[in-house]
């Protein structure tokens, strides 16, 4: 996860589907580990499921080939560690 997030930050769409290549394993191992009983899924799904929402939320900005690098890692965490607003150059 920590390469999918470096890759993400620098703008490259390959860390959001590296992201929900991860989510995908996740969610095979909860649902193996626990079967479809609701209540044990939760614990291991709820996090994994609002950060892939927000994959596939940023998926279409990080795939423009027009979006410089920087503009994408402005994307990706909206208000985070910005020294400056965002240039579309």
């Amino acid at each position: 996860m920590l390469v999918s997030a470096v890759l993400t930050f620098r703008g490259r769409t390959a860390g959001l589907m590296l992201y929900l290549g991860v989510f995908a394993g996740t969610l095979l191992w909860a649902l193996w580990e626990t079967g479809l009983q609701f209540w044990p899924l939760v614990p291991r799904l709820v996090a994994p499921v609002f950060l892939a929402g927000v994959a596939l939320l940023l998926l279409p900005a990080a795939s423009r080939a027009s979006l410089p690098a920087r503009a994408a890692r402005d994307l990706a965490a909206p208000g985070c560690w910005r020294s400056s607003p965002p240039s579309l150059r």
